[in-house]
C-alpha cells in the first residue's frame, strides 16, 4: 500500500442530506473538493439505494462504508444488503451501541443479538464494522468493554471503525492501539482534539492537538487503507471544515 485514501463522512453534513436533491448537491460538493469515498450516514428517509446509487454514478465517488441503524440492521437485514450492493458498498456499519454501552455484558449482549444479521452479511460476501466512541474503554476487572464484544463476535466478518478521536479521549495511544488491532479495523474517523472559544471540543483535522504526523504513520504502518474524515461539530461552515480538513491531510503527502 503506497498511499492511503481518504474519504468524508456524511454525518458531518447531516443537516445537508435531508432530501434526494439536497443529497446529490452535497455530493457534487464533497466530490468537487476532492474526495473520492464517502461514507453515507444521517441521511434523510428518502434517500434511498437508488438515489445513493445514482450520485455515485454522478460524481464518481465511491460509498465505501454505511451507518446504517441498528433496527434494519437485525430486523431488515435482507434488504439492507441488497441496497448495499445496489449501490456497490460492501461494509454495513453501526454508529453506536446505545444501550448496550452501559455495561460489559451490554457489549457481549449487543455481539448475540447482531449474530444472526452478521452471519447473513457474511454469506452475502461483506462485513459489518462497529464504530467506537469513549465508553467502549471502560474496564471491568482490567478488560475494556470492547473486549466482550469482539470476544462474543465472529471477527471474520466484524470490524471495527476506528475513531481516533475517541481513542484518544479515552486515555489510550491511540497509535499504538491502531497498530495492535489492525486486524480487525475497516477504516478510520478523523477528527482532531483541540481548544476553541476556550473550550476543550472537536475542531477540524490538523487544527488540533492529536498528533496526525504519527497517526497517519500508524494507518500506513498498520495497513489501514481508508480514512475519514466525520467532524461531530465544526467551528466554521460544515463544508469549508471539510475542505479544510482535506487540504491539511492531502498536504501531508500520505494520500493518493
Amino acid at each position: 500500500m503506497e498511499k492511503l485514501k481518504l474519504g468524508a463522512q456524511f454525518f458531518t453534513l447531516r443537516d445537508f442530506t435531508k432530501t434526494p436533491g439536497d443529497f446529490m448537491r452535497t455530493m457534487h460538493r464533497i466530490a468537487d473538493i476532492g474526495y473520492k469515498y464517502v461514507q453515507v450516514s444521517g441521511v434523510g428517509p428518502d434517500v434511498k439505494a437508488d438515489v445513493i446509487k445514482k450520485a455515485c454514478d454522478e460524481t464518481g465517488l465511491s460509498c465505501y462504508i454505511t451507518h446504517t441503524p441498528f433496527a434494519r440492521i437485525i430486523d431488515d437485514t435482507d434488504a439492507v444488503i441488497e441496497e448495499h450492493k445496489k449501490f456497490g458498498c460492501n461494509i454495513i456499519g453501526l454508529g453506536s451501541a446505545g444501550d448496550y454501552s452501559k455495561s460489559y455484558d451490554g457489549f457481549a449482549r449487543l455481539a448475540q443479538d447482531l449474530a444472526p444479521a452478521v452471519e447473513k452479511i457474511k454469506k452475502a460476501g461483506m462485513f459489518f464494522s462497529y464504530h467506537n466512541h469513549w465508553m467502549e474503554f471502560e474496564k471491568l476487572d482490567g478488560k475494556h468493554y470492547l473486549s466482550a464484544f469482539i470476544e462474543n463476535s465472529d471477527m471474520e466478518a466484524v470490524k471495527l471503525t476506528a475513531d481516533v478521536y475517541w481513542l484518544h479521549f479515552s486515555g489510550l495511544n491511540e497509535c499504538k492501539w491502531l497498530e495492535e488491532n489492525a486486524k480487525y479495523i475497516s477504516c478510520t474517523h478523523f477528527k482532531d482534539l483541540g481548544v476553541y472559544q476556550g473550550k476543550q471540543t472537536i475542531v477540524e483535522v490538523m487544527t488540533g492537538n492529536l498528533d496526525y504526523p504519527a497517526i497517519l504513520e500508524s494507518c500506513k504502518k498498520a495497513g489501514i487503507e481508508y480514512n475519514f474524515v466525520e467532524l461531530d461539530t465544526t467551528t466554521m461552515d460544515p463544508f469549508k471544515a471539510m475542505k479544510l480538513s482535506y487540504d491539511n491531510l492531502m498536504a501531508t503527502g500520505y494520500f493518493e
